[in-house]
């Protein structure tokens, strides 16, 4: 499957593995170039995370990082710091 992030989010199933390309166009909470993707970020971050968290982010390759909305490089190095420590990183 071919997915956008939104698309992603808003699928029924649970995914094992989940290979992102692109990731430098993943971003964090910001106006989005449309106003449903608006609202599709609060709805999949409710129903993902049971609220509408606003620390909650779509994934990003800081070596990418060119817009306003990216992640902050801070808030990427602590993610991947988390997962090598549990051996999640590949």
């Amino acid at each position: 499957m071919v997915l956008t992030p939104f698309e992603a989010g808003e699928a029924a199933g649970i995914f094992n593995l989940l290979l992102v390309d692109e990731t430098h166009r993943l971003n964090q909470r910001a106006n989005q170039p449309s106003g449903v993707l608006n609202n599709k970020f609060s709805d999949i971050t409710i129903e993902l995370f049971g609220a509408d968290d606003y620390s909650k982010t779509q994934l990003l390759d800081t070596e990418q990082s060119i817009r306003p909305a990216d992640l902050p490089l801070e808030l990427l190095s602590a993610l991947i710091a988390e997962t090598r420590a549990s051996e999640r990183h590949f």
